[in-house]
Formats: structure tokens, C-alpha cells, sequence
């Protein structure tokens, strides 16, 4: 990466900040920011869509309007469940909806998942970065996904059965120890490490830190911009980018060469 506009460079370091107001409309040099309308996994209309265009269908229309009614089953269903785990654990789990699609494909491309051997997943929640990492890897490739919550494990287990994902039930925190010496390519995560109890997200950064292959990134997806000193603490560059659709906006992160 280049120190260009935007970038600071400090003893052969380079980071790239960008603040909100920063960010060119319709996107700069790799910049991908969209203010006006929200997709997929936030929608807040996306019950009323759906009733919309199943109005619009005609009266024999009946297997279009069962899909319909199973899509916002589905919908509502993980929602209910992303809900459920946020208000039994909050700081662990950091947000009330599943990440957005724009800000799931913003955060995957800044790395090459196409060409990574092993790509590790913190705290997949519902899936909805999962899915999007699988559709991007290579048929040998493999993923393993770090879940806390038994309930989200089990769905993801259920909705993704493809045989390149190994789902763990457990702590992030045992990161190095499942990997048995193995070095992943790419590790995303979006765990709240700023909302984590006591050190436990300094210990699992550092963990990454250990076992991220050579040349490697790491993808942080964050709320809050307060990651940023930690994250550089670790990594020699860090390059932040915002993604404004989603609830709230979200930070994102591409950290590499550890220290």
C-alpha cells in the first residue's frame, strides 16, 4: 500500500485513516460507501416489501407466495435468534441485527480470500459473513468458524453444510490451540473487542497476531472506532474504511504484518 492521500506514515509504518466525512460519495480509491438505501440483512422494511410484492403477484400465484411467506419466516427466525443471544450476553455478542450485506462484501474485499488455503471466522453469529467467505474461497480451501453461542453454532451447522467448514463451539480465545500449529491466510472477525469482559479481546488479537500466516490480514469489523490504538499495538499497517449501511455504521478494519 502506498502513503498517499489520507495515509500517515510513521517509522516505516503506514495507516490509512478515514473519517466519516472523509469518505468520497460513490466511493475513492477503494472506498466503497453507499448512503442511500439499505439492503438485505438490515432492511428495516423488509416485512412490508415482501407483503408488497406478494400483492403484486396474481391470485393463482400460490407457490410464489408460500416462498415469500418462508422468506420472512426465515428472516424473522434468525433475527429472533441474533436477538435472543444479544440480550443474554450483549457484550459478547455487540449488536441486535446480523451484519449487513454491503458492509459483509465491503470488509471481504480487502483481502484475497480466492487464493487463501485456511481462513478462520470469530464469532460467525447467524452466518452472515460465513456464506459470503465460502462463496469466495477456493474448492480446496477450508474455513473454521469460532462460535460461542450453542444456539448460533447449531444453526450455522444446520444452514451451511458445506464440507470445507469446521464450525467450533468455543471461545475465540482458543484460537492457537484448535489450529494445532496451523497458519491461516486470512482470519475475519467481527467480535465486539472494545464490550469484552476484561482482557479477553486483547488476548485473542494477540492470539491472531501469533498464528497469522506471513503475509496475512486480519479483518476486524467494529462499531466503534476505539479498536484502532489496540489493533496497532499488534500490526504494523492498519487501514480503516466505514461502511455507512448498516445499523449503526460500521468500522472496518485490514490489519497486517504483526509485530
Amino acid at each position: 500500500m502506498r502513503a498517499g492521500a489520507g495515509a500517515v506514515a510513521r517509522g516505516g509504518e503506514v495507516e490509512e485513516e478515514r473519517a466519516l466525512g472523509d469518505l468520497p460519495v460513490g466511493g475513492g480509491e477503494g472506498d466503497q460507501v453507499h448512503p442511500v438505501e439499505f439492503v438485505s440483512d438490515v432492511a428495516p422494511g423488509v416485512v412490508g416489501g415482501v407483503l408488497d410484492h406478494a400483492e403484486q403477484l396474481s391470485p393463482g400465484s400460490v407457490v410464489g407466495q408460500r416462498r415469500e411467506a418462508t422468506s420472512v419466516g426465515s428472516v424473522l427466525s434468525e433475527r429472533l435468534l441474533f436477538l435472543r443471544s444479544f440480550l443474554a450476553h450483549p457484550a459478547r455478542v455487540g449488536a441486535v441485527l446480523p451484519t449487513s450485506a454491503q458492509a459483509v462484501s465491503d470488509m471481504l474485499d480487502l483481502a484475497d480470500l480466492g487464493s487463501a488455503s485456511l481462513v478462520v471466522e470469530l464469532g460467525p453469529g447467524t452466518g452472515s459473513h460465513t456464506g459470503r467467505i465460502l462463496e469466495r474461497l477456493g474448492p480446496d480451501a477450508r474455513l473454521v468458524a469460532f462460535e460461542i453461542d450453542p444456539s448460533l453454532a447449531a444453526l450455522l451447522r444446520a444452514r451451511l453444510t458445506d464440507p470445507r467448514l469446521r464450525v467450533v463451539e468455543g471461545s475465540a480465545e482458543h484460537v492457537e490451540r484448535e489450529l494445532e500449529g496451523e497458519r491461516p491466510q486470512v482470519v475475519v472477525s467481527a467480535l465486539p473487542f472494545t464490550s469484552l469482559p476484561g482482557d479477553l479481546g486483547a488476548q485473542i488479537l494477540a492470539s491472531v497476531a501469533r498464528v497469522l500466516a506471513s503475509g496475512g490480514a486480519l479483518l476486524v469489523l467494529q462499531y466503534s472506532p476505539l479498536i484502532a490504538s489496540g489493533l496497532r499495538q499488534l500490526f504494523r499497517r492498519v487501514e480503516r474504511r466505514v461502511t455507512l449501511l448498516n445499523v449503526p455504521p460500521a468500522f472496518l478494519y485490514v490489519c497486517r504484518d504483526p509485530r
